[in-house]
C-alpha cells in the first residue's frame, strides 16, 4: 500500500471484518475510490458488499451516471441495486425542499436495503473535506455552536470510514490506480455555497496553513460533545411525532434552561428546515408569552404555541377540507390529517358531510369555538378535529360531542 488513503482506510476497516455493507455508490470520485478499495479487500476482510445507486432524477445526465455505476459493478462482479424516485414530486407532496426530499429518499432507500440484506452498516464516502465544508456552511448560515459538526464515523445505521481522509489523498489514490469516475457538472457551480467553499476557501487555507483545518475538526468534535450533553438534558421532555406533526409538552419545555430550549427547538426544526437563529429566537419569544400564536416557517411548516403544547406541522394539516360521505360508505379516510373515521349502525347508510371547523359553527345555541376554549383544547386540536353534519346540522365534534356510531382512529 503506497498511498495514505490506503493506509488510513485499511487501518479503519480492519476493525470491521466479517461485516455486511450496503455501500452508497454514486459513481463520483469519492464513492468510486471507496468501492474500489472495498472490492480489493473484500476477501481479506470477509466483507459482503451490496452497492446501491440512488437516481434522484433531478438533473440531466442522471441516467448516464446510473449506467456507469452498473458497468463498474459488473467489472467488480458485484450486483448493483438501483433505486430511482421522483424527488421533485416527493418534495411537492410533502411540502419540503428538493434537497430535503432527496436526503429523505436516500436515507429511506438505504434503510430498506439494509433490512433486505440484513446488513451491519450503510457505508458512505463522506470524507474530511466534507466535514470542513459543512463547518463553514453552518457558520455562514448562522448555526448554533452545538451544531457545527455534520456527521460522525458511526451514527445509527451509517458508517463513514473516510472522515480522516482529505480530498487530496483521494485524488492520489484515484490517480495511482487509474480509477474512472463520473463528474457532476453542478459541483463546479460556485453560485452554490458549498461549491464556493470547496473551490475558493478551503484551497486557500490549505495553501496558507493546513494545520488550521485540523483545528476546525477539533472544534467540531467539541461541538459534537456539547450536543451530546444537551441531548441528555432534554431527553426528559415529551416530544411526540405523528406523521409530520411534532408536539412538545409545554410544561416540560418550560422547565428547561434557555440554552436547552434552543437546542430542543433546533433539533425538531432541523427535521424539516434549516434552524436559523432568528427563527429559534422568535419561537422562544412566543413561548415565553401567555397567548396562543402561530407563525409560518420555511417549507410550508407552521409553529404553534397553544395552551398545553408546542406544535410543528405542515400547513396542509390545518387547511379547510370537506368530504361528502355516500350512503354506501362505512369508512372515510382523511389522509391529509391522518385519520380514519368509521361509521356504525344507521349512520353508515346515511349521506353525511365530514369536515373541519368553520367560522361561526354552532351546536344548538353554543358556538363550537367557545366549547373548544372552555374545554381547554389547543388551537391545533381545534383545527384538526373532525366535524360531522347530517342534513345541515352538526351531530358530532371530535373531542367534544361524542357518538357511539362514529369512531376515529389515527393512521400510523
Amino acid at each position: 500500500m503506497n498511498t495514505s488513503f490506503e493506509k488510513k482506510l485499511y487501518e479503519k476497516l480492519n476493525e470491521f471484518r466479517n461485516k455486511k455493507f450496503v455501500v452508497g455508490f454514486s459513481g463520483g470520485r469519492d464513492s468510486s475510490a471507496l468501492l474500489h478499495f472495498l472490492n480489493r479487500f473484500r476477501n481479506e476482510f470477509s466483507f459482503e458488499l451490496y452497492p446501491c445507486h440512488i437516481n434522484h432524477r433531478l438533473r440531466k445526465g442522471a441516467d448516464e451516471d446510473e449506467e456507469f455505476a452498473l458497468r463498474v459493478c459488473r467489472e467488480y462482479s458485484l450486483e448493483l441495486e438501483v433505486i430511482s424516485g421522483n424527488v421533485r414530486n416527493i418534495a411537492e407532496t410533502q411540502g419540503i425542499s428538493a434537497e430535503q426530499a432527496a436526503r429523505k429518499f436516500r436515507i429511506e432507500s438505504f434503510a430498506k436495503l439494509k433490512e433486505k440484506y440484513n446488513a451491519d452498516y450503510i457505508v458512505t464516502a463522506h470524507h474530511m473535506d466534507d466535514l470542513i465544508e459543512t463547518f463553514f456552511l453552518k457558520i455562514f448560515q448562522g448555526t448554533a455552536v452545538y451544531n457545527l459538526k455534520g456527521f460522525n464515523y458511526e451514527s445509527g445505521a451509517f458508517f463513514r470510514p473516510m472522515l480522516e481522509i482529505g480530498g487530496d489523498e483521494i485524488d492520489e489514490y484515484i490517480n495511482a490506480y487509474r480509477i474512472t469516475y463520473v463528474n457532476d457538472p453542478t459541483n463546479w457551480d460556485i453560485n452554490i455555497p458549498r461549491n464556493w467553499i470547496r473551490h475558493k476557501i478551503i484551497p486557500e487555507i490549505k495553501k496558507y496553513n493546513p494545520g488550521y483545518l485540523k483545528n476546525i475538526l477539533k472544534l467540531q468534535n467539541d461541538s459534537s460533545a456539547l450536543a451530546g450533553y444537551l441531548n441528555s438534558k432534554v431527553e426528559k421532555v415529551r416530544v411526540k411525532k405523528n406523521g409530520c406533526v411534532y408536539k412538545i409538552d409545554l410544561t416540560d419545555f418550560k422547565m428547561l434552561s434557555e440554552y436547552e430550549k434552543k437546542y430542543l427547538i433546533s433539533s425538531v426544526i432541523s427535521e424539516f428546515c434549516r434552524p436559523g437563529k432568528q427563527i429559534i429566537e422568535n419561537i422562544l419569544d412566543i413561548c415565553a408569552k401567555r397567548e396562543s400564536r402561530r407563525i409560518n416557517l420555511p417549507n410550508d411548516f407552521i409553529f404553534e404555541k397553544s395552551y398545553n403544547n408546542i406544535y410543528f406541522f405542515p400547513s396542509v394539516a390545518v387547511e379547510s377540507y370537506e368530504y361528502l360521505k355516500k350512503p354506501s360508505e362505512k369508512v372515510v379516510i382523511l389522509s391529509k390529517i391522518g385519520k380514519i373515521i368509521t361509521f356504525g349502525n344507521e349512520l353508515k347508510d346515511k349521506s353525511l358531510k365530514v369536515r373541519n371547523r368553520r367560522k361561526g359553527d354552532r351546536f344548538g345555541r353554543e358556538k363550537i369555538k367557545d366549547l373548544f376554549i372552555d374545554a381547554g383544547k389547543d388551537l391545533f386540536v381545534r383545527d384538526t378535529s373532525v366535524i360531522v353534519e347530517k342534513e345541515g346540522k352538526i351531530i358530532f365534534v371530535e373531542g367534544l360531542l361524542d357518538s357511539k356510531d362514529i369512531q376515529i382512529d389515527k393512521i400510523n
